[in-house]
């Protein structure tokens, strides 16, 4: 069985291939904008890019190791750098 990930400005369709026919398994994100999609090989995890106009875009991530109920959530980023002081920098 192989799985497509399609991103779509109606969504995150999976299509999947059962005995020699494609068909659309979910839907993710109805209605939003998605600009592009990641399947990890490494981990298996999915990643999904959000265009939410005005409130800029906005990244997910999902583990689907075949459990059930998995989510989608943000991936953690790495902390701010601290804020270097320096003659322009007001204290």
């Amino acid at each position: 069985m192989q799985t497509i990930l399609v991103g779509s400005r109606k969504g995150l369709l999976v299509v999947e291939e059962t005995d020699a026919e494609w068909a659309i398994k979910s839907l993710h994100f109805p209605g939003e904008p998605v600009t592009q999609v990641l399947a990890d090989a490494r981990d298996g995890a999915w990643y999904c890019a959000l265009r939410m106009g005005h409130f800029g875009v906005k990244l997910k991530k999902a583990r689907i190791a075949a459990r059930p109920g998995w989510r989608w959530h943000h991936p953690p980023f790495p902390p701010n750098p601290p804020k270097a002081r320096g003659p322009t920098t007001p204290r």
